[in-house]
């Protein structure tokens, strides 16, 4: 074996390690209860929006957490994942959020503070809205929504983008969907590592490249010692052949 290869397949076998370590961290890191609420809520049905979505893309199940101190009841949406319609694209992009998440599932939230009657989720370009809603209107910024909600507790939510996020303003194409909303259990919460959704993206991507960095480093000298270890054996091996 020429010393070019020697060094191009140690090159390639140090970026798999790598590789593969960080895929790991970043996978293993998304399963944690930070920021679970156990408390349940008499309102959460009171309150639960009314979802809007175009037709065959209705999401799975809405889970609630309920905060005591806020009083603020957050309603997960979630679908089974993302698409564009672009299977490469699809792939792709659900391979990353498995990796980060743990699974390829959409987990969309929408907050309602009763006490006040407010409701804030995020839409286009990922802009946090925070509305209003008295009666039958809601209002955000300068802009007033009539017949936004159902009951004067139920607002009406309409999915705005292909990766679900949302708006107040009624979409053409879109129904509601009925789901039943139910409280969101330790269990749910780590399978849709959910505090990791709310955490930044770069932070964690930062954490895990430094935990592949040090094992990679760590694998990289335990195998060099190893191996060097062998040889060294082999050599002795050999010349106690010669001698005898």
């Amino acid at each position: 074996m020429g010393r070019k290869t020697g060094k191009l397949l140690v090159g390639l076998g140090v970026a798999a390690v790598f590789f593969v370590t960080f895929s790991l961290a970043l996978y293993e890191s998304g399963y944690t209860l930070t920021g679970y609420f156990p408390s349940k809520s008499l309102n959460a049905k009171r309150y639960a929006p009314v979802l809007y979505t175009p037709p065959g893309d209705e999401p799975e199940e809405i889970l609630y957490m309920y905060n005591k101190t806020t009083h603020a009841i957050t309603y997960y949406v979630i679908w089974g994942g993302e698409y564009t319609g672009k299977s490469i694209i699809d792939r792709l992009y659900e391979y990353v959020r498995s990796l980060f998440y743990g699974s390829g599932a959409d987990v969309e939230p929408i907050t309602v503070y009763s006490l006040n009657r407010t409701i804030s989720f995020e839409t286009s370009g990922h802009k946090k809205v925070w509305a209003t809603f008295s009666g039958t209107i809601c209002k955000y910024d300068d802009t007033y929504i009539p017949n936004c909600t159902v009951n004067r507790t139920h607002v009406r939510v309409y999915v705005l983008t292909w990766n679900h996020l949302f708006t107040l303003e009624p979409r053409s194409g879109t129904q509601p969907v009925s789901i039943d909303v139910k409280p969101m259990s330790p269990a749910d919460y780590i399978r849709y590592s959910v505090g990791r959704r709310g955490e930044s993206i770069r932070e964690g991507v930062m954490m895990a490249i430094l935990t592949a960095t040090i094992l990679t480093i760590l694998i990289g000298v335990g195998s060099w010692y190893f191996l060097g270890k062998k040889k060294g054996w082999e050599k002795i091996r050999r010349k106690f052949k010669r001698g005898s």
